[in-house]
């Protein structure tokens, strides 16, 4: 998430930054997390007239925040930010539930795991939409639902449920171009009401 300086005090694998592009200012949170915890290190905000509601409106205005904050990060943390997990609004959101039938040589793998998300994000969903998360909401093995993913479960096949969380494709496109119109890169997109 970070290009480490010379202070090195913090290790980029475990170091992550969220950002949420709001009506009247830019919040980025830097978090890193050890012995399993996330610790918030810096929470910055910068006030910005760039946005109407969740509308960007001046979109340079927007970008002028987004660039003084990563600079205060910068200079308070040592640390320059590339990356954010970007958090966008729950407007006009739609969740679709879909079931994922899958077979299973021996016993349930990553690799199964990652062909039933491979699946998920190859659903059809409106045009006017752009499908930002999915959740495994819960696999059933063997008759029995589990709520944990089932890796290692043995079984020859194996049902998923998944949720397709989708967002107006125009206001995901606005926000995506804006943040990288400042430079940095998104590993991740979140709707704000589950970011939170």
């Amino acid at each position: 998430m970070f290009s480490i300086e010379k202070r090195g005090i913090m290790n980029e694998q475990n170091v992550h930054a969220a950002l949420e592009i709001a009506d009247h200012e830019i919040r980025l949170a830097i978090g890193q997390f050890y012995n399993t915890r996330l610790n918030i290190l810096k929470v910055e905000r910068v006030a910005c007239s760039g946005v109407l509601g969740t509308h960007i409106n001046d979109q340079k205005a927007v970008v002028d925040a987004i660039l003084a904050a990563n600079k205060h990060i910068k200079e308070t943390l040592g640390v320059e930010l590339q990356r954010v997990i970007l958090a966008i609004p729950t407007l006009n959101t739609s969740r679709y539930a879909k079931r994922i039938d899958v077979k299973i040589k021996e016993q349930v793998t990553l690799n199964d795991i990652k062909a039933i998300m491979k699946e998920a994000y190859h659903s059809d969903i409106p045009t006017h939409q752009e499908l930002v998360n999915v959740f495994i909401t819960k696999s059933i093995v063997n008759g029995i639902v589990l709520r944990r993913l089932p890796i290692g479960e043995v079984c020859d096949a194996m049902s998923v449920d998944v949720d397709l969380l989708c967002a107006d494709r125009d206001l995901v496109y606005r926000y995506v171009q804006t943040v990288e119109k400042a430079g940095l890169e998104i590993s991740e997109i979140s709707l704000d009401s589950y970011a939170f």
